[in-house]
């Protein structure tokens, strides 16, 4: 979660109570961070489907009663603006909603469990061993005349970006499709290793609509039958 911590040692971890009631686990670290070592306390609890990761760190001659303090102060019992969430979109007991535009509805299996946002990404969940997974994120349409090389531009794109986390990049198709009616959209199957060791096929579908573009994009070690079905719940005319 933090670039460039190298962790040493994590310790009494265990469920607390924190100042509202709410369970969480707490856990205290040594670490190192751009050379400097660290203690470090965090909580993590979770509420509406979201995992809430709260922690907080001083030099390794501070006090940890200080740092647990803090962290315990956590309150969750606020109210949520459910309406601000779902502008610009929010997941919950399988299904998304997203009213800004481009506004769409989307349903995805219960069972998955929502992760840590990257980049543009308004959502990001998988299943708890990891694969299948699915992220959604929303961008500006490069400028141009075609659309269908417009929408060319960002598949290839979100395949370069792979190199990030992975290697042995091969993009397996590439083509308009036309499963989403009125709405112009490309495909993409990219088969690729993620840190040099496991082998995932990915399949991004990028929809244009009012001059953006939604990417739904699936990872998976098996096959991509149930990435499709996922994809296929998206109402685009909610």
């Amino acid at each position: 979660m933090i670039p460039g911590c190298l962790v040493h040692n994590v310790s009494n971890q265990h469920l607390i109570k924190l100042t509202d009631g709410t369970e969480a686990n707490y856990f205290e670290m040594e670490l190192n961070i751009g050379g400097m070592d660290l203690i470090a306390v965090v909580v993590a609890a979770k509420k509406n489907d979201q995992l809430i990761v709260f922690g907080t760190s001083d030099s390794q001659d501070g006090s940890m009663e200080n740092l647990k303090a803090m962290v315990k102060s956590l309150r969750l019992d606020v109210e949520v603006d459910e309406a601000a969430l779902k502008a610009r979109g929010f997941a919950k007991n399988g299904n998304f909603v997203r009213t800004d535009s481009p506004a769409f509805t989307l349903e995805y299996p219960k069972e998955f469990q929502n992760r840590m946002l990257q980049a543009n990404q308004i959502f990001r969940a998988g299943i708890p061993q990891g694969s299948p997974s699915m992220s959604i994120a929303i961008t500006w349409i490069p400028a141009g005349e075609d659309i269908n090389e417009r929408l060319k531009v960002l598949a290839e794109g979100y395949a370069s970006s792979l190199k990030s986390v992975g290697s042995d990049i091969k993009i397996i198709s590439q083509n308009p499709i036309k499963k989403y009616k009125e709405f112009d959209a490309y495909q993409i199957q990219i088969v690729w290793r993620y840190r040099g060791q496991t082998t995932l096929t990915t399949v991004v579908d990028i929809i244009s609509k009012e001059d953006k573009a939604i990417l739904l994009a699936g990872h998976t070690i098996y096959g991509i039958d149930e990435l499709a079905d996922i994809f296929k719940t998206i109402n685009l005319n909610p």
